[in-house]
Formats: C-alpha cells, structure tokens, sequence
C-alpha cells in the first residue's frame, strides 16, 4: 500500500525531500503524509510522531534507492506531500 502512494506521489511530483523541508512544512501543516526510508535514523522518526494529523508510512526502500526514485544525488531519508 505505501509503495502504490508513494509511486503516485512521486509520479504527480508533488512531494518534498528532506528532514528539514519536511518540518518546516508539517511546522506549517503542509503536509499530510510523510514517506521514512527503511533506515531512516529513529530521532528523525519520533519527532514525525510527534505531529498529528499526519499519516507515516515507512518504506522499504532505504535512503539510497529513495533518492534513485526521486532523480536525487543525495540519501533521502524522508519524502513528504
């Protein structure tokens, strides 16, 4: 199931990548889904939890195969939309 949104919001190219990004945006309540990579690092992970209304889907894909979906040449931790 997450990989089908993921494809989906990958492909409608409406998406952020980064940790910083991201919580500059859930700050905002910009974003309603937020993607972890496999090895996404757990500090990362317990502050998404910390928002609510935000649904986190982890991914089996880890950081590296995460940037090869989004044409990035950079680890990607996180994707958010």
């Amino acid at each position: 199931m997450s990989a089908e949104k993921l494809r989906k919001v990958l492909k409608e190219g409406k998406f952020f990548v980064g940790s910083d990004v991201t919580f500059k945006k859930l700050k905002r309540g910009e974003v309603k889904t937020v993607f972890l990579a496999s090895n996404c690092p757990d500090g990362i992970k317990e502050k998404i939890k910390g928002y609510e209304g935000v649904e986190i889907l982890s991914v089996k894909e880890n950081s590296y195969d995460l940037a090869m979906l989004c044409k990035k040449q950079f680890n990607v931790n996180v994707i958010s939309s």
